[in-house]
């Protein structure tokens, strides 16, 4: 069971957030594919990997082995999918654990997370 998971049984929906659009159906052919990503407590300074994807403005979904504490901060580190056989750059954000949700038990965690701060880590 992951350490918080108040919204278990309750989907709730961000402002701004399209309808139908959901991360968790990854085969629906609608739904972009996840970067990935790389994920570093600011607790426990520790990095695990990390797939972000339903990747919005103001926050996304993240799959990881990691379980925070609810409000945590979390640095993220997303790697997007090159484009035009151009690299893409890495960005680094702060977010903030939302919401856990166990996917494998006591393997894998769907966080949600918010934005709170962000900058482009140049190579």
């Amino acid at each position: 069971m992951s350490r918080f998971n108040n919204h278990h049984h309750s989907h709730q929906h961000s402002p701004g957030r399209q309808p139908g659009y959901s991360g968790a159906h990854a085969g629906n052919k609608d739904v972009p594919p996840h970067c990935q990503g790389k994920l570093r407590s600011l607790v426990t300074n520790q990095t695990y990997p990390a797939l972000c994807y339903d990747v919005r403005i103001t926050g996304m979904q993240v799959c990881t082995p990691y379980v925070p504490q609810q409000g945590e901060r979390i640095e993220l580190t997303v790697y997007p999918p090159d484009i035009g056989g151009r690299p893409s750059e890495p960005f680094t954000t702060e977010v903030e654990a939302v919401c856990c949700l166990e996917v494998q038990q006591g393997q894998l965690y769907q966080l949600t997370v918010n934005i709170v701060t962000s900058s482009v880590r140049r190579r």
